[in-house]
Parts: structure tokens; sequence; C-alpha cells
């Protein structure tokens, strides 16, 4: 039987997720490709406190082949963005800025 999927946004969407995993035995992978199907169909994928996926189209533009020097055209491609979300930035600048205050306390003056 097909599990619904829970909404792409929603924080207890991604706690779903993990419970069903959890108790189901399904493994990360499907999770993670059910996810990626989200993305594809949809084109964009926010996960609450962690960040945004969003697909992006590269326009077609003139390029040119570096061997030969000929003007070709790069066709139009699409691409995943993610941004980090506010908590996730301030979590790792916050390792960053602690991890550098053990590192300068660790120094014996001799």
């Amino acid at each position: 039987m097909q599990e619904r999927v829970p909404s792409p946004t929603s924080g207890a969407g991604t706690c779903a997720i993990a419970s069903t995993v959890a108790a189901n035995g399904v493994g990360a992978m499907d999770s993670a490709r059910s996810r990626i199907a989200v993305l594809a169909t949809e084109g964009r994928l926010e996960l609450r406190d962690f960040g945004v996926f969003e697909v992006r189209v590269k326009e077609a533009r003139k390029a040119r082949n570096p061997r030969t020097g000929e003007e070709v055209m790069a066709p139009e491609r699409r691409r995943v963005r993610f941004r980090a979300g506010k908590i996730m930035e301030e979590r790792i600048a916050g390792g960053a800025a602690a991890s550098l205050k053990s590192t300068a306390g660790s120094d014996s003056g001799s």
C-alpha cells in the first residue's frame, strides 16, 4: 500500500518520515528518493531549520569550444541550489566560533 507523503515544507512532515523510516525499516535512501522526486516535480523542497533546495534554470547561451575557438550554443540546464536555513547557519557559525576559541585557549604561552 502506498503511504501518503507529507508536505515537503512541513517540519512535521520531516518528523513523520523519520518515524516511518524507524518503524517500518524503510531505508534512508528511500526517504531521500522521495524527497528528490518532490524536488523534481515541484521545483522546491524546504526542510525546516535545515534549508531550501530549489531548481534553477540556466538559460541557453553562447559558448566557445576551447580547442577550436568555434562558437557553439550551450543548452539550457537545470541546477539545484541550496540555501541554508537560519538555525543551520547559526549553529555552523557558532560551532566555528567555539572551535576557534578552544584552539586559542589551548596555546600555552611558553
